[in-house]
């Protein structure tokens, strides 16, 4: 996620701060965030996805789950469509 979340600040244009600004953080838990050193807390990373327009499945690599067994099919594509915001 760290990556997806460097990836389209720099497309954007926006420096750290004036990310961390926008979704109400602190500088410091960007860094460990883009770093893959901590996950958001939901609401943090609804406000991720919300401010670099981005989908919620796509910043959290829901797309890239296993589909090995049927359970876990089910589980993706509720994540994927909004069944359960949980990554």
């Amino acid at each position: 996620m760290g990556q997806r979340i460097k990836k389209n600040r720099l497309m954007k244009e926006w420096t750290k701060t004036k990310l961390a600004k926008e979704i109400n953080s602190d500088i410091s838990s960007l860094i460990t965030y883009e770093q893959n050193k901590r996950r958001p807390k939901l609401n943090t990373f609804k406000e991720l996805a919300n401010s670099l327009d981005v989908d919620h499945a796509w910043l959290a690599s829901f797309h890239e789950l296993p589909e090995g067994s049927f359970g876990q099919k089910i589980r993706k594509y509720r994540l994927i469509n909004g069944s359960r915001c949980l990554y």
